[in-house]
């Protein structure tokens, strides 16, 4: 297992309702479907008997709740291979779910005089950023709520990886028996459906779109574990969601790109892949919009990436903000996962 990477789903090119789901799938009946959760991809890899938890890109976690998780499940079951799931809770939005499970442990000392300042000069009406907006992060949620992990908070496990065992029915067949023998409350299988048409499937994700989810996963049940990203040419895998809506704002300023600085080192992650530095003294403003600041007429606000700019044109935009302020433009994205929520993974069009 020391070559593992973890497999990831094929993004969709186009509209949900552009795909001709008939032709995809063919025989219904090869596929499982799980309702896919919008939540934190989490890698428990099992070393003779030790667990340690990592995220989708091989990095061990900073969150004390994964920690103590991990620690919990370590000698529980002896053997090599991998469990995965999304660390999901239903009562999050998915900015407070990264809340919990990227900070290193919201209840501690520094958290809880973090966030009670922050509180504190909030409900003071001085806690304004720049640009006017309220820095407080948890709009409708108290600074108690802030540094106390939800009790909903989960682990939902969906894959298994070993050397041993690579296809897809003998990969679920080990999932379930290892969740039995492990026993713990803040593990859960999500559910695999077998169907026979696909008028039923489609269905259920319109029933799980208008509840707020994000979708369905499709996995074929004769396919193998791939270590990366899965294609769609290879059939194996797909993810059912509804990501090209259509919504409209009014740009309230540019946002600045950043590049990094000259002469930075550059290194190479968990998974072989070169990387550069993401860390703020190693990065300088690039002279280029990254996006613009949007404000939806019902008042909330987000960045919108861009999309279809060449590097000339980012540096034509930035250089003269001024023609594309106060501008309404329409916008792509995936819906809100949660009720007051911002339209996920926006885009502006050229």
């Amino acid at each position: 297992m020391n070559n593992f990477k973890p497999m990831l789903y094929p993004n969709n090119k186009t509209d949900f309702n552009d795909i001709d789901w008939a032709e995809r799938i063919k025989a219904v009946s090869q596929w499982d479907v799980s309702e896919k959760y919008d939540g934190i991809r989490l890698e428990l890899v099992f070393n003779n008997k030790y667990c340690e938890a990592y995220t989708r890109s091989m990095k061990p976690f900073r969150s004390l709740w994964v920690k103590v998780l991990a620690t919990q499940l370590s000698n529980k079951v002896d053997g090599n291979f991998v469990m995965e799931g999304e660390i999901y809770s239903e009562s999050c939005r998915f900015n407070e779910l990264q809340h919990f499970i990227l900070s290193e442990d919201v209840t501690s000392d520094k958290s809880k005089r973090k966030y009670y300042r922050l509180w504190e000069r909030s409900h003071q009406g001085r806690a304004k950023d720049k640009h006017g907006k309220d820095i407080w992060p948890f709009p409708g949620r108290d600074y108690l709520w802030a540094i106390t992990y939800p009790t909903d908070l989960g682990v939902y496990l969906f894959g298994f990886c070993s050397e041993e065992y690579q296809s897809y029915m003998e990969r679920k067949r080990l999932l379930e028996m290892t969740y039995v023998n492990l026993r713990h409350h803040k593990l859960s299988l999500i559910t695999q459906y077998k169907y026979y048409d696909l008028e039923p499937i489609l269905k259920r994700y319109e029933n799980i779109i208008e509840e707020g989810g994000e979708g369905l996963i499709l996995s074929n049940r004769h396919s193998m574990y791939k270590f990366g990203r899965i294609t769609l040419k290879e059939n194996d895998a797909y993810k059912m969601k509804d990501e090209f809506n259509i919504y409209e704002g009014i740009i309230l300023y540019v946002e600045e790109g950043t590049q990094v600085i000259e002469g930075t080192p550059t290194t190479t992650n968990e998974l072989g892949r070169s990387v550069t530095s993401k860390k703020k003294d190693d990065r300088e403003p690039s002279g280029k919009a990254k996006g613009f600041y949007v404000r939806m007429d019902d008042g909330r606000e987000l960045t919108v990436t861009l999309k279809g700019f060449d590097d000339y044109a980012k540096v034509a935009l930035w250089n003269k903000p001024g023609n594309w302020m106060q501008r309404r433009i329409q916008f792509l994205a995936m819906k809100p996962t949660k009720v007051g929520g911002v339209p996920r993974m926006a885009k502006y069009i050229k």
